[in-house]
């Protein structure tokens, strides 16, 4: 819903709102990733599940400002090699070996940035 002087214009990469607007019911697209190499991508949703096949060495593909929710399932205990980033804590997490381990991943300028929420059990 939009009031008073709020403007809405649609463009070639979304919509312009000039005022006050708000939204209701949004929700997420939720994606799959498969394969060992998968790009990591936000435009494909902003909730994805993957689960490994084998060793996996993910790209970015991320833009700057860029957010993703990643939920891994590894229940061969393969492993990930990341692309070039920062863990919060440090150190990319630990797979769990049943059900998901649950990350967020976002891009700050040229830096992608990750944290582990943990795992799902």
């Amino acid at each position: 819903t939009y009031q008073g002087d709020t403007k809405l214009a649609t463009t070639a990469t979304g919509i312009d709102v000039t005022g006050t607007a708000s939204f209701n019911n949004l929700s997420e697209t939720v994606s799959t990733l498969t394969g060992t190499t998968p790009a990591l991508d936000p435009t494909n949703g902003g909730i994805q599940t993957w689960t490994l096949s084998g060793a996996s060495t993910p790209t970015d593909g991320f833009d700057a400002g860029e957010s993703m929710t990643l939920m891994i399932e590894d229940g061969s205990a393969n492993g990930i090699t990341w692309p070039t980033m920062k863990w919060v804590g440090g150190t990319a997490p630990t797979l769990a070996t049943t059900e998901y381990t649950v990350v967020v991943l976002w891009k700050v300028g040229s830096t992608l940035y990750g944290a582990s929420i943990g795992d799902v059990a």
